[in-house]
C-alpha cells in the first residue's frame, strides 16, 4: 500500500473526493469506503475495536491513557509530516496526553526522501507522554535516511513532555544531527529496553569527542535521560548532555 500517512485516507477533506477514483458523489462516510470504486484504506492501528488508516489518525482520536495497537506492518514516508509545536516535521506527535503505542510485533519502515529535517519518528510534545512498547518481541522500526537530514528516531521535545521506551527494536542508518534519541529542555525520557543501532555512531569529530551519540540530552532548563536497558550497537554514554545510568547498573552493548 501507499507510503506517506496522509496517502491512506480514502477523501480529500477540502473537496470531499475519492483519493482513489475522483468521484464526490455517493460516498458511504460510514464504512469509510468509497460506494462508486469500493476503495477503502487499510487499517494500520487500533484502539480496542476501533481501527485507524494511520498512527497519527489513532493519536489524535485517543484519549490521555489510551494504548493504541499496530495491527499491520507500515511504511512511512516524510514527504507527509505532522508539524510539532515549534514546526519542525515528525510522523507521530503525541501532544497534551498520555498514550502508548503497542508496537505489537510489526514493522514500521521509515524513508526520508526529502532535504528538509526530521526532527523526529515519534514524538512527545507540549506536555504529552509517549510510551513505546511491543508486547510481542519481535517488531522493528527501521529508518532510512537516504542521505538526509533525521535528527532522531524518538524524542521528547517540548514543554515538560515525557518518552518511554520499554521494549521494540529501532534502527536508523545515520542521523545529521547528534544523537537519535532525544531528549529536548525541560522534558524526561526513561529507557528501560529495547535494542537500537545507530548506524554513523561516533563517525563525527567535536573536540576529543565523537558524535552522533545514541542518546542526547540537551537545552535550557532539565533535560534527562535514564537509562535502565536495553542494548546497544555502540557505547550509549558518549552523550552531550543529562544521560543518567543507574550505580552498578552496566549498560548493555554488542
Amino acid at each position: 500500500y501507499s507510503v506517506g500517512q496522509h496517502k491512506f485516507v480514502p477523501f480529500d477533506e477540502n473537496s470531499h473526493k475519492c483519493n482513489n477514483c475522483g468521484e464526490t458523489e455517493e460516498h458511504s462516510m460510514t464504512n469509510n469506503s468509497c460506494t462508486v470504486c469500493e476503495y477503502s484504506p487499510v487499517m494500520v492501528a487500533a484502539i480496542g475495536e476501533a481501527k485507524y488508516p494511520t498512527i497519527q489518525a489513532a493519536v489524535n482520536a485517543a484519549q490521555s491513557g489510551d494504548t493504541i495497537v499496530i495491527i499491520d506492518n507500515i511504511a512511512l514516508s516524510s514527504t507527509s509530516v505532522i508539524p510539532n509545536s515549534d514546526g519542525y516535521g515528525t510522523l507521530v506527535n503525541v501532544a497534551g496526553k498520555a498514550v502508548t503505542i503497542d508496537l505489537n510485533g510489526k514493522r514500521i519502515d521509515v524513508s526520508h526522501d526529502t532535504d528538509e529535517m526530521l526532527m523526529a519518528v515519534f514524538a512527545s510534545d507540549t506536555g504529552g507522554t509517549l510510551t513505546l512498547k511491543d508486547s510481542v518481541g519481535s517488531a522493528i522500526v527501521n529508518v532510512v535516511s537516504n542521505e538526509n537530514d533525521v535528527y532522531s528516531v524518538a524524542t521528547s521535545y517540548n514543554d515538560s513532555s515525557v518518552l518511554y521506551i520499554e521494549s521494540g527494536s529501532y534502527y536508523v542508518d545515520a542521523v545529521g544531527h547528534y544523537s537519535m534519541i532525544y531528549s529536548g529542555e525541560n522534558n524526561n525520557t526513561v529507557i528501560s529496553g529495547g535494542h537500537f543501532s545507530l548506524g554513523n555512531a561516533g563517525t563525527r569529530p567535536e573536540g576529543d569527542v565523537y558524535y552522533p551519540w545514541i542518546f542526547n540530552a540537551y537545552g535550557d532548563g532539565y533535560h534527562y535521560i535514564t537509562v535502565t536497558g536495553g542494548t546497544y550497537n555502540a557505547y550509549p554514554m558518549h552523550h552531550h548532555g543529562e544521560v543518567r545510568v543507574p550505580d552498578g547498573y552496566c549498560v548493555g552493548g554488542p
